[in-house]
């Protein structure tokens, strides 16, 4: 298996019950936050970032997504604990998140599962390659 999808660990995706669609949405958050062109703000003592659902949309045709299919699965990502949400009522109703205490557990990695059998295929001296 490969070990990361989007820079983030398969195996941990993977207990978390996120599929391809949530980590493309969280590696674009991730990017413009890192981007420093991100609008934010200071809630409760931490950085929040504002994150258009429309944006998410349009920066990313190719996953055939509508702005309240992004909602409802960021939802599930903040249910998980990955992301916190902060809803910002000033001039409109604006959603802000920050990474959430279960985000590390994302780029968890493991060198070798259970199932690779690599150290079987490298003891193997009788191996012929052609």
């Amino acid at each position: 298996m490969k070990f990361t999808m989007c820079g983030f660990s398969q195996q941990a995706a993977l207990e978390f019950g996120l599929d391809t669609t949530d980590l493309y949405i969280l590696r674009w958050i991730v990017d413009f936050m890192e981007s420093g062109r991100m609008r934010t703000m200071t809630l409760d003592g931490e950085m929040y970032y504002w994150v258009s659902y429309q944006g998410i949309v349009d920066d990313m045709p190719l996953l055939y997504i509508k702005k309240d299919a992004v909602y409802k699965r960021l939802r599930h990502i903040c249910d998980l604990g990955i992301l916190k949400k902060k809803t910002v009522c000033c001039g409109g109703k604006y959603s802000y998140y920050t990474l959430g205490d279960s985000f590390g557990e994302l780029y968890r990695f493991e060198t070798a599962s259970s199932n690779n059998n690599f150290d079987d295929i490298n003891s193997n001296q009788d191996m012929e390659y052609i």
